[in-house]
């Protein structure tokens, strides 16, 4: 069996391959380097599985933070360029072009051949001036696609710190890789909860809040270390359950249920519970997200 020192071990050197060749730990690519480095240890494949999931979180977490850091840092030294690079333009060409408009106001009665220059001096001015708008209009639109592009590598729920719709994505397809290549079943929860949207009507965006923490403290305190909880932008749970066929499923979605529903908040003196529905559906070998998400049939 791997023990926490011979995980921690083979982690280090998963991540100092990662490292040394740039790569982003997604949890496919982390379980086949870690059941391979475990095989060269003498471990077998069994006791890979039976790994505690949660350090790839960790890690991966981790890995896309610094990546998001450095973009952020990138990001905030070009919005700072681009700032003086307008102000010295901007007042650089608006002092030339002020000063070439009162001489060829003074000049209107003199020598039309010099007027001539003098205008063709100004459009090529005021050329150079729309072009260098142009460029830092551009610059702009790129710091704003990197801005998008920062947020997008997001993993993160702001609120539960859970892993949000993007990491369970991609948890999702080192599901499938286990269920393609070591036909170990996998399954599928949703929780929705009914009345949060009254809850914050009634009470403010602070109690809701404090409602989702601790229903997702709950949750996670009652899932398998081997299961994964994530929480979705429209305010759904879900938990992937590895090694977990649908009649598990449907026990454990029973258990959780129970949990949520002993569970009583309070406010002032207003005392509440939150009513959710829940449903499961096992993974199947070709299946997509959204395939498993329509065979699912929520029941209160």
């Amino acid at each position: 069996m791997i023990e926490e020192k011979d995980v921690l071990e083979i982690q280090r050197e998963i991540l100092k391959s990662a490292n040394k060749n740039n790569t982003l730990l997604l949890p496919s690519t982390y379980k086949k380097m870690f059941i391979k480095i475990a095989k060269q240890k003498g471990f077998s494949e069994d006791d890979c599985l039976k790994a505690d999931k949660e350090l790839a979180f960790e890690r991966l977490a981790y890995k896309v933070s610094v990546m998001k850091d450095e973009k952020m840092r990138d990001i905030s030294v070009k919005i700072n360029d681009t700032k003086e690079n307008l102000i010295v333009n901007l007042d650089g060409e608006a002092s030339q072009i002020e000063e070439s408009v009162k001489s060829i106001k003074n000049d209107v009665d003199g020598n039309k051949k010099e007027l001539k220059s003098r205008l063709d001096s100004f459009i090529n001015k005021y050329s150079h001036l729309m072009n260098t708008i142009h460029n830092i209009r551009t610059n702009i639109e790129d710091i704003e696609d990197s801005i998008k592009h920062a947020t997008e590598m997001s993993i993160q729920d702001p609120i539960t710190l859970l892993g949000n719709c993007k990491y369970f994505e991609m948890s999702f397809e080192g599901e499938l890789y286990m269920l393609k290549r070591y036909k170990i079943p996998a399954s599928l929860m949703l929780i929705r909860m009914k009345n949060l949207g009254q809850v914050k009507d009634k009470y403010g965006v602070s109690v809701e809040r404090s409602v989702i923490k601790n229903l997702a403290k709950i949750i996670y305190e009652n899932i398998r270390s081997s299961d994964m909880l994530f929480r979705c932008d429209n305010g759904d749970f879900r938990i992937l359950m590895h090694n977990t066929d649908e009649e598990k499923a449907q026990i454990f979605a029973q258990k959780i249920k129970y949990l949520i529903g002993r569970v009583v908040f309070q406010k002032n003196d207003d005392r509440f519970k939150i009513n959710v529905l829940q449903g499961t559906s096992q993974i199947r070998e070709n299946d997509t997200i959204d395939n498993v998400l329509m065979r699912m049939v929520l029941k209160g």
